[in-house]
């Protein structure tokens, strides 16, 4: 038995507002992250799937 407590993560000082939270982490590390990136190729994709049945091209 160990008498140390779980690590966990230090809690965010500041949360910005959730529209913001893209921009405040491309300034602090310099890239968007994958997950993102991810996200609007699946939201591109899925838009592709749906426009060239009703639209033929």
């Amino acid at each position: 038995m160990s008498d140390r407590e779980p690590e966990q993560p230090e809690p965010a000082p500041f949360q910005p507002p959730e529209g913001q939270v893209v921009a405040g982490i491309v300034e602090q590390n310099g890239y968007v992250p994958v997950w993102i990136v991810a996200a609007i190729a699946v939201a591109i994709f899925l838009a592709l799937i749906c426009w060239i049945p009703i639209y033929g091209y």
